[in-house]
């Protein structure tokens, strides 16, 4: 009578366990050490073998050579528990015994001995499908067993079971196979069965398997059975209605090279071949994110090592032309994409407009290129890696200025490397000529020398200013300015930049919190004030205007908020 593969190749002791290292040893250790417990949980995914190791566990018990942690497997105790028929070792299904009368006969058997072996052993799967009163009725067993009795209960949904019967379990956490190491399960059994299997077919039984090694050896019982003795891919890939991965990197280099014409064609052709495309984005979700790793990790991502070489190389030389960032934007997009073809009742159409869309996203040009840019008036490059072009440039030529200082203001001291000449804002531009006389001046200098410094001096205020000091006060609220200022390194970036704008060396401090009396404003209050009042003057300004007040009466608005353009100094904000 044949045997399917999932049974046929069940471990029958823990040296034959895959996957699942940590808790094969400690319970080796366990055995060996004599510290049995009276009750394990084991939990984990479908197929990755809890019932089996709890099987291996009642052998490894009443084993005539036992404890021992490598059964013999031909004794009358080891044969009858790798059977199921050892009247010492009673499988219960927690799914169909649910009820607390189910429990209370249990209870009633716990008591007596064993027959023939050293332990009772109780293995009860699907343990969360027990009621509130089953678990409280075995609460009690739980917590005062004979010493002849071990439970082991297995679930896949650990979050259900009851904290008072967690708490007197030991827990075992059962992972997921990785890919390679099922694909070497698989490729022992073919060897066993004889049967000739492409590499490229067993990845992808693995890849389908999930992790489970009862799901991968099903699907290849399945191949089998289509196949015969000799598997290739195309036929497993039919025989299991598996995913073709040649289609979602096809998919995803039309994509990557913005063939808008061959993403509708492939998209069209998987919804008339009736694919499910809700799996082929999640696919292609995988494939983007694989793409990222093999850039950002130079294709030294543990997740990649189930990839074959050729596939790997592909993944390498495409994310070249990518910055991460364009990357991450595009994970994003077919993540949405995904989303968005999941839920839609036009699953094709979403899925094939989702897909355009992260076709015509634009590659985007690192910050300090843009700044640069700036600087330079030039159009940024490209982003690093490349990304098929430019980054956005600037509309028109970038007005270069430079602050000029006076030759007599400058002491002889080493040059700061730091601090370069930079473009300056228009208000910077008062003390071209001039030494600085006003605390607004002083950090509009130095904001043109050093943005982010002169930034954090505009949003403290000035406590006293000399010709041989300088202190600033951190109001409530503005700490981050605070602590920028008191870095040493900006501290003495700070001190440099002032020496060369004023001619001399001076002193620097910075005080928190607000004074006995009232603070004086900063400058970055002083310019908010000031852009309210601008603002609040064109609010009065738009409401008695004829046509704005006659829509506000029809409509029964107000206005609420003012986009300001050309007419402020500070273009293309929106207030409130």
């Amino acid at each position: 009578m044949y045997v399917v593969l999932a049974r046929k190749y069940r471990p029958q002791n823990l040296s034959e366990v895959i996957g699942q290292d940590a808790v094969v040893q400690t319970l080796r250790n366990a055995i060996n050490l004599r510290r049995i417990h009276h009750s394990y949980l084991f939990t984990g995914a479908r197929g990755v073998g809890k019932t089996s190791i709890a099987r291996i566990l009642a052998k490894s018990l009443n084993c005539e050579k036992g404890p021992t942690d490598s059964p013999c497997g031909v004794c009358a105790a080891c044969v009858e528990i790798t059977k199921s028929s050892s009247p010492d070792v009673l499988e219960i299904d927690g799914a169909s015994n649910t009820s607390v009368d189910d429990v209370r006969d249990l209870r009633e058997t716990v008591k007596y001995l064993p027959s023939k072996g050293k332990y009772k052993i109780y293995i009860i799967d699907e343990v969360h499908m027990l009621s509130t009163n089953a678990f409280n009725a075995l609460l009690k067993t739980l917590e005062e067993p004979p010493e002849h009795v071990v439970f082991v209960f297995a679930t896949t949904e650990p979050h259900k079971i009851p904290i008072t019967i967690l708490s007197r379990c030991q827990r075992f956490d059962f992972r997921r196979v990785p890919q390679a190491v099922l694909g070497e399960r698989l490729r022992f059994v073919a060897e066993q069965e004889q049967v000739a299997i492409e590499p490229a077919a067993l990845l992808a039984i693995a890849k389908a398997a999930d992790g489970s090694v009862r799901d991968s050896m099903s699907l290849f019982d399945q191949a089998i059975a289509f196949c015969g003795n000799k598997i290739t891919l195309a036929q497993t890939q039919q025989a299991l209605g598996l995913l073709d991965r040649e289609k979602v990197r096809a998919m995803l280099t039309a994509i990557v090279t913005k063939d808008r014409s061959k993403v509708s064609a492939l998209v069209q052709e998987a919804h008339g071949a009736g694919a499910d495309l809700s799996e082929i984005a999640e696919r292609l979700v995988e494939a983007v994110r694989d793409l990222t790793l093999a850039k950002l990790t130079n294709g030294q991502a543990e997740t990649l090592s189930s990839l074959m070489p050729e596939e790997l190389q592909a993944l390498q030389d495409s994310a070249g032309a990518f910055s991460p960032a364009d990357l991450h934007r595009l994970f994003n997009a077919v993540v949405k994409t995904a989303e968005d073809t999941a839920k839609s009742a036009f699953a094709h159409l979403t899925f094939e407009m989702g897909l355009l869309r992260a076709c015509d996203l634009e590659p985007v040009a690192a910050l300090a290129d843009l700044v640069n840019a700036l600087r330079t008036g030039e159009a940024p490059s490209g982003p690093p890696g490349g990304g098929g072009g430019s980054g956005p440039a600037p509309r028109g030529p970038v007005q270069k200025t430079i602050v000029s200082v006076p030759a007599a203001g400058f002491v002889a001291s080493a040059p700061v490397a730091a601090v370069a000449p930079a473009p300056v804002s228009a208000t910077a531009t008062s003390t071209r000529g001039k030494k600085p006389e006003t605390y607004k001046e002083l950090a509009a200098a130095v904001l043109a020398v050093k943005p982010i410094l002169g930034a954090a001096l505009e949003n403290v205020a000035c406590e006293k200013l000399t010709e041989h000091e300088l202190s600033v006060r951190v109001p409530p609220g503005n700490e981050v300015f605070g602590e920028m200022l008191r870095d040493k390194a900006n501290v003495t970036t700070l001190l440099d930049i002032l020496e060369q704008i004023i001619g001399r060396r001076i002193a620097f401090e910075v005080v928190a919190g607000a004074p006995a009396t009232e603070a004086p404003k900063t400058i970055a209050d002083e310019r908010r004030q000031e852009r309210q009042s601008e603002v609040s003057e064109l609010k009065s300004a738009g409401a008695a205007h004829p046509a704005v007040k006659k829509v506000l009466e029809v409509f029964g608005g107000e206005i609420r908020s003012v986009q300001v353009k050309a007419a402020l100094s500070h273009p293309a904000d929106d207030y409130d």
